[in-house]
């Protein structure tokens, strides 16, 4: 890190940019897995998962959402090495329900359900 003259400009080394990258990276995708997968977004798990998750985990899930370019926020992904491999567009593969069309199957990964009393009814219902 170096500071200049004027203590209001903090410049990072190569090094220190390259570790920021990473860890914007990790915290953008786990806040696109939090809303893509279960509608909301939870800051403190974003802000845990950037500093806890292996560097390989982190490309399965960029994988996983289609390699998104943008944040729930709307903030820019940095580009990993899995971006950079992958040879056409992929779309993610976490999607609600209402865009399956009518005799589309697909797995349930999770539910999102304000009262679990609407998914034992849900499920009863059958």
């Amino acid at each position: 890190m170096d500071f200049q003259e004027d203590a209001r400009t903090v410049k990072l080394t190569e090094g220190g940019e390259a570790i920021a990258r990473r860890i914007i990276r990790a915290h953008r995708l786990a806040e696109r897995l939090l809303y893509d997968a279960l509608g909301n977004i939870s800051e403190s798990v974003a802000c845990e998962f950037e500093h806890t998750v292996a560097l390989s985990l982190v490309d399965g899930i960029c994988t996983i959402l289609g390699h998104s370019k943008i944040c729930p926020h709307g903030m820019k992904i940095p580009e990993g090495e899995c971006c950079k491999k992958i040879l056409q567009k992929v779309e993610c593969s976490i999607i609600p329900l209402s865009r399956l069309r009518i005799g589309q199957i697909a797995f349930v990964a999770s539910s999102n359900c304000h009262d679990d009393r609407q998914l034992h009814h849900a499920y009863l219902a059958r």
